[in-house]
């Protein structure tokens, strides 16, 4: 019996789901039914091969194409770009166009529907030859519809009706919309090559007394970047080699997705946009099978038009404007554009660096969770931020010219710098080297990761010129000074302790001394722990410490801390001793500290803060 009476229950959930199924399907069949009872026109928006938009403010627009062909426009001039995307959609919707409530058949006043003077009105033609015009009004009291009517082919009115305002909408296309907004029609393969040239203007000479083997609307030399294997852009012109990946990207990005405005379709000078001649030509290549398209660069707008640059296309009498921005990004020079940096390749793809000079010789290495690490020789005591201020100077240093071929007065055996760097994903090391000085100049010779010669300034060198300690850390105490519990410190021969048994700085040592301010404590804590060496005088440091005054020095440090925990034991840190003023700058004293091997010298600063707590104490 259990077993019959789940087998009809089964069987009425099955048929209750069959009619919830059904009802659905009628109700959308119904839908449909109703929503195709309400189209005004019986077509296919593919069937659509005329379209003209009559806007209130604007002359018309129109455009055609064969059926499903691509649009191209006949008013107000067939030069026009379209935008294919958009007069498609306005195909779509007038095939789609709804009647959402009829108002009046046969209406004797036009004038209250705004109809008397359509706000809009839309002509379509289909591929069997049908008329199809529609005009619209105002809108009605509540916004969220407007008044329309058919037209016949007179332009008569016929019954008035509701559309929706979405409709109305998609339809409501200015022409500035209606054409191609970018300055080149690329396809899916964008920009391969750019060609680009200056042109001898009037002002041009005006400007040069010095050149005169120029005639006006001449060009200058013609500077051509192409896209090579793996989008990395390579110079072929003046000359072949290797090009600036960022300065290059950034002006493709702007030219290929200029966007114009202001558009003057028949030009009666083009003089008057400082296009007769232009300054400037910019050709651009899409991919195979497409012909190449040429820009010319004009004027700049006044003020009052927002300051865009005036652009018109070879093949297109219309002048327009477009962003000046592009002009910030053209090259002023055939080398404008080639790639002058000492790094070319990305730095994040950085894994070791060898950096030898005469008194130099380290090797460190990048582990991708602790960062850097001088590995050889071996330091525990790497300063992060210096080794990638390190990286961002090999890649923003820019050689100041390229001497050709100088293999010949460059033995590159015998480098001033050698920086020898490993890559991800490559085998063999890239090399970047300084050379000797170039003769009679304040230059350099110098190589690229890429074996390039380029020149360098002294003060370029002089950058580059490092020491292992430039890649270590400077600061000599390092602590948590919020988890500090003791400082002890000697200075000129006396002894003080200070301890915060419950938060607040006391004096322990000498017995019977008071702080004036426990924040004076805080704010020594503070200064040691921005006590940097500023040099590495010995290393390691020697026997006989007293030529630094460090056999008996003016004053020693010492800090501990505390763990979070109750039964943390606490750390000491130091103690940092401080010696005698070096003799070349009285503001800097020698100094050692417990963990460091090494000589250094600090600031003055930092006995003054010590001094200034000990006045506290009384």
């Amino acid at each position: 019996m259990r077993a019959r009476g789940t087998l009809v229950l089964l069987g009425v959930l099955i048929a209750l789901c069959l009619g919830y199924w059904l009802m659905v399907r009628f109700e959308e069949q119904g839908g449909l039914e109703r929503h195709e009872a309400k189209r005004l026109f019986r077509v296919a928006h593919e069937d659509i091969v005329t379209i003209e938009v009559r806007r209130v403010d604007e002359s018309p627009s129109a455009a055609k194409r064969a059926r499903n062909g691509p649009w191209s426009f006949t008013k107000p001039h067939p030069t026009i770009e379209p935008n294919q995307v958009l007069w498609d959609r306005v195909a779509a919707a007038i095939a789609g166009l709804t009647n959402e409530r009829t108002i009046e058949t046969s209406p004797g006043n036009l004038a209250v529907y705004g109809l008397d003077d359509p706000v809009l009105e839309i002509r379509a033609g289909t591929s069997d030859g049908a008329d199809l015009r529609v005009a619209f009004g105002a809108a009605e009291p509540t916004q969220t519809r407007r008044y329309a009517c058919l037209l016949d082919g007179e332009g008569a009115a016929d019954t008035v009706f509701l559309v929706s305002t979405e409709a109305f909408h998609e339809l409501n296309r200015p022409r500035k919309l209606l054409r191609n907004p970018y300055l080149f029609n690329l396809g899916e393969a964008g920009i391969t090559r750019l060609e680009f040239a200056h042109i001898w203007t009037p002002e041009s000479e005006a400007q040069s007394q010095d050149d005169t083997d120029r005639s006006v609307g001449e060009e200058s030399a013609v500077v051509a970047v192409q896209r090579g294997d793996g989008g990395v852009w390579r110079m072929v012109s003046p000359f072949a080699a290797e090009a600036n990946q960022d300065l290059v990207g950034e002006l493709i990005k702007e030219v290929q997705f200029a966007t114009g405005r202001n558009h003057v379709d028949e030009p009666e000078d083009l003089s008057d946009y400082g296009l007769d001649p232009p300054r400037a030509r910019i050709t651009v290549y899409g991919g195979p099978g497409e012909e190449p398209q040429i820009a010319y660069l004009g004027s700049i707008e006044t003020a009052e038009e927002r300051g865009g640059l005036f652009v018109k296309r070879a093949s297109k009498p219309a002048v327009f404007a477009i962003d000046a921005q592009v002009l910030t990004l053209i090259p002023k020079a055939p080398s404008a554009f080639r790639e002058s940096r000492l790094l070319t390749r990305p730095a994040s793809e950085l894994q070791s660096i060898h950096y030898k000079t005469d008194a130099t010789d380290l090797t460190m290495v990048k582990d991708p969770d602790t960062g850097w690490a001088i590995v050889q020789p071996p330091y525990d005591d790497t300063d992060q931020a210096a080794v990638s201020n390190f990286i961002s100077l090999l890649k923003a240093l820019e050689g100041r010219g390229f001497p050709g071929d100088a293999e010949a007065r460059f033995d590159r055996s015998k480098p001033v710098v050698a920086i020898e760097l490993t890559f991800q994903n490559e085998e063999g090391p890239a090399r970047i080297l300084v050379g000797p000085p170039v003769p009679d100049t304040d230059r350099y010779y110098a190589t690229q990761d890429n074996g390039t010669v380029v020149l360098l300034a002294s003060i370029d060198v002089t950058a580059l010129t490092k020491t292992a300690f430039d890649f270590r850390t400077k600061t000599l105490m390092t602590f948590n000074r919020a988890a500090a519990t003791r400082l002890e410190l000697t200075i000129d021969g006396e002894r003080y302790v200070f301890t915060r048994p419950r938060g607040r700085w006391v004096v322990r040592e000498p017995a019977e001394r008071q702080l004036e301010s426990p924040s004076d404590v805080d704010a020594l804590l503070q200064d040691l722990q921005e006590a940097r060496a500023t040099t590495l005088e010995a290393e390691p440091v020697p026997q006989d410490l007293s030529p630094y005054g460090l056999d008996a020095p003016l004053a020693v440090v010492a800090v501990s801390t505390q763990g979070a925990g109750q039964g943390d034991q606490e750390t000491v840190h130091g103690p940092l001793k401080i010696g005698a003023v070096t003799p070349a700058n009285s503001q800097r004293r020698f100094a050692v500290v417990a963990g460091r091997d090494g000589v250094y010298t600090i600031r003055q600063a930092v006995v003054d803060a010590i001094r200034d707590t000990i006045k506290g104490v009384r």
